[in-house]
């Protein structure tokens, strides 16, 4: 197992395959282990430690743009973490599993992404991301996931990582209103740019305050009595 900045990555115990399609077959994948360079502390084989990564992935994607994404991915977790604090790890089943030490990253190429999330309900529908309910992995689109030489998460990985990871009991709000402005308080604060709040949802911070919203988004807090009346 080896730890790194905001995380570790586990070494998996088998291949992972496209979840709930038969006759799909496996997807074609290799077991990338992490640099032996990485600023990590390592604990037991060092050699085992890694991720799994397809093999049709985009060939500019060589070994150092794979531990540079991988460190990137690692702290939009650690900041997510910071976000919900350990409150949400504790009592979010979907921040439990992600941040379990079990938790085995796969990085996809598009294509192969394209054709894991088809075939796994636990995608949701335009995402990049997802947690697979059926075992223990994280997987991503890694080619659109992150972007530039020193990779930051792209806009479209930081709405995956936020709808991913809200409190389940979330799926029946009502309020529409309410959960969206809460998740761009989120995406906000995870570092995507150009969000802009309407009059409604200013005024909906300002009722509840961001940190309470940030609570119901990713623990499932109830918003604090004083604030409804």
């Amino acid at each position: 197992m080896i730890f790194t900045r905001a995380g570790r990555t586990a070494r998996p115990a088998s291949r992972p395959s496209i979840s709930g399609a038969p006759g799909l077959g496996p997807l074609n994948l290799r077991f990338h282990r992490l640099m032996d360079s990485s600023p990590c502390t390592h604990e037991g084989n060092g050699q085992d430690a890694g991720l799994w990564l397809s093999r049709n992935i985009d060939p500019s994607i060589g070994p150092q743009a794979v531990f540079l994404r991988h460190l990137a991915v690692l702290d939009l977790l650690h900041n997510l973490r910071m976000l919900g604090e350990e409150a949400a790890v504790r009592f979010n089943p979907r921040m439990t599993r992600l941040y379990s030490e079990n938790i085995t990253h796969v990085y996809l190429s598009s294509v192969d992404f394209a054709s894991a999330s088809k075939a796994n309900r636990s995608c949701i529908p335009g995402a990049i991301a997802y947690i697979d309910d059926s075992c223990d992995w994280f997987v991503i689109d890694i080619e659109r996931a992150l972007e530039g030489s020193e990779p930051k998460p792209t806009a479209a990985m930081i709405e995956s990582l936020v709808c991913i990871t809200e409190a389940p009991m979330l799926l029946a709000a009502q309020d529409r209103s309410l959960k969206d402005t809460a998740r761009r308080i989120a995406r906000h604060a995870l570092g995507e740019s150009g969000l802009a709040l309407s009059e409604q949802a200013k005024i909906t911070v300002k009722r509840y305050g961001s940190k309470n919203l940030l609570r119901w988004l990713l623990v499932g807090t109830p918003l604090p009595a004083s604030a409804l009346d």
